[in-house]
């Protein structure tokens, strides 16, 4: 039996997004553990819990409880399982697990099917590197387009970060043609890491392309922005996950996770590597002139 790292195991044995008939609503303790499980296990996904956690700090500091979030290019899963709040998820995909919180909208992240000013924040994390970069600027605009209050783009940037996945892919290639690697291992491997390649057509963007679209967008609708950009994520801690994706022994895969966990809030603190994804946290002027 192919062994993935233990973060998979946990969720193929809680497998939430299957109803259990023994935590049912009606069991509240059962259900309650059961929750607790399912959150415990999307926080051990280390890539996927750093890139959020500044989010969800500034959505909880500037959005009330009740209003929706919108976020563009969410995949599978997206903000939705790291709160409670309603989340309004747009992706290409439309194979998507359920989560009680989020709803599912097909749909182009240049064509968005929402109207101006739909939500109070639209966020997007890691989606601009996987699209062409003649477009992004236009999504980067309907990003806008939609916002009310706030915009959060969240995106891998530089040349340093380029060449992190460079030495990244260049393991991952290793890996994958050697001839231990076989059926399942190579499968899972192949999908677990095929954004690394993805990355390559399209290319990162830089810092400075993501400011410009933004003033383009402020000069072209005359409408005012405030910018704050942070850092998130060393690039040696990503790296170390990235290489952690590529261990099928429970022992490795466990200490990786352990180490990242341990190591992110120095390394961030350090800027060990630099950052390898920056996030730019928007406040638009309420009224437009457009």
């Amino acid at each position: 039996m192919a062994w993935n790292n233990i973060s998979e195991h946990f969720y193929q044995w809680l497998n939430p997004w299957q109803p259990h008939r023994s935590f049912q609503p009606s069991n509240a303790p059962s259900q309650w553990i059961r929750n607790r499980l399912v959150r415990l296990y999307f926080w051990s996904n280390r890539q996927r819990a750093i890139r959020y956690a500044p989010v969800l700090k500034f959505v909880k500091k500037h959005i009330s409880p009740e209003m929706p979030v919108l976020e563009i290019g969410t995949g599978c899963l997206g903000l939705a399982p790291y709160t409670t709040r309603n989340v309004i998820g747009l992706d290409k995909r439309s194979n998507c697990p359920y989560l009680p919180n989020m709803s599912h909208v097909r749909g182009n992240a240049i064509n968005l099917p929402f109207p101006d000013n739909g939500f109070d924040l639209v966020c997007s994390l890691d989606m601009l590197e996987h699209i062409p970069s003649e477009t992004r600027m236009n999504v980067v605009f309907e990003i806008c387009r939609v916002a009310r209050r706030y915009v959060v783009i969240g995106v891998p940037c530089g040349k340093e970060s380029t060449l992190w996945e460079e030495k990244a892919r260049k393991r991952y290639s290793e890996l994958i043609n050697s001839n231990k690697l076989q059926g399942l291992d190579k499968d899972f491997l192949v999908e677990h890491n095929r954004y690394l390649f993805e990355h390559v057509e399209h290319g990162l963007p830089e810092a400075d392309d993501i400011l410009g679209y933004l003033r383009d967008y402020e000069y072209t609708n005359k409408r005012s922005l405030k910018i704050r950009v942070i850092g998130n994520e060393s690039r040696y801690i990503w790296y170390m996950s990235a290489l952690g994706y590529m261990r099928f022994s429970h022992i490795r895969a466990f200490l990786t996770t352990l180490a990242i966990m341990l190591l992110n809030l120095p390394a961030s603190w350090l800027k060990l590597g630099g950052h390898y994804r920056l996030i730019f946290f928007i406040e638009l002027n309420q009224d437009s002139t457009q």
